[in-house]
């Protein structure tokens, strides 16, 4: 949140002078603000200063509800306020919506929808036994919406990564590559972008916003898809992927990950790894 303590607030917190804790209540409350402000359509309604009755109208709320939402949002930083008048700030322009460098609002949506609940259900398993029972993935199952949910999160937060990783990879022109449980296509779309020739091997809910991403790219040649991520990868790859994968799977699962990855290489073919969370 863009909230940030102020000096004096800061020396409080640090001498244990005030409840430290409140900012992580707030930090909670914020993240549940945002998502709900991106489902509702808020941030994309608010391309210019509107009136509460004119925004009510366009996003078919009730006003004095949408009030409380709005001035939520004030008191985080995200939307302006000058009497019956909102609009969004430079910090939403920047990063909670299509304009700007990056739209991280489908992430926050990801995390409540998605991230949450599963904690809610398995984490005080996993600390007390150490296996949460079945990875985020199994329990997705076949829930379409809860994928496209996920989906976006990730391509989300790929979007902060995907130009640096890109050009850390180095020339990719006339490269096979693998990307490995990448079903949101960022990674794969860019690198076809730059002339590989892109296999991408996920779970059948998980591949819809591959393709939809390869079509909005105008890439020549959609990346290729696998139906099943658990199915056998061809080899001879020059490289291959796997992104914010690992994490999500137990140790022993990792480790034949990792070898289908290497059996997927090529002679000299490199295994990039990138995972935000391990």
């Amino acid at each position: 949140m863009p909230v940030i303590p102020g000096f004096l607030e800061r020396l409080a917190f640090r001498a244990n002078l005030a409840p430290v804790a409140i900012l992580d209540v707030h930090g909670a409350a914020s993240l549940h603000t945002v998502a709900l402000a991106d489902e509702l359509g808020v941030f994309a309604a608010l391309h210019g200063p509107r009136t509460l009755s004119d925004l009510a109208a366009a996003l078919a709320c009730e006003e004095d509800a949408l009030r409380c939402l709005l001035d939520a949002l004030v008191a985080v930083g995200y939307v302006g306020r000058s009497g019956d008048e909102y609009w969004r700030t430079r910090t939403t322009e920047r990063w909670l919506t299509d304009g700007g460098d990056a739209n991280l609002a489908p992430f926050a949506r990801f995390w409540v929808d998605v991230v949450l609940p599963y904690w809610r259900d398995h984490a005080e398993r996993a600390v007390r036994e150490g296996d949460p029972g079945e990875s985020l993935y199994d329990w997705l199952g076949d829930d379409e919406a809860a994928w496209a949910t996920t989906q976006a999160g990730f391509r989300s937060s790929a979007s902060l990564l995907v130009d640096p990783v890109a050009e850390a990879l180095g020339d990719v022109s006339g490269a096979r590559v693998l990307d490995l449980g990448g079903g949101h296509g960022t990674y794969a779309v860019e690198l076809a972008r730059r002339g590989a020739s892109v296999t991408l091997v996920d779970r059948s809910p998980a591949l819809e916003p591959a393709r939809e991403a390869a079509a909005d790219a105008d890439v020549d040649g959609e990346p290729g898809t696998d139906s099943d991520a658990d199915s056998d990868a061809d080899s001879g790859y020059d490289l291959v992927l796997l992104f914010n994968v690992l994490h999500g799977h137990s140790p022993a699962e990792a480790a034949t990950l990792l070898d289908r990855a290497a059996a997927a290489l090529a002679p000299g073919g490199r295994l990039a790894i990138l995972d935000q969370f391990g």
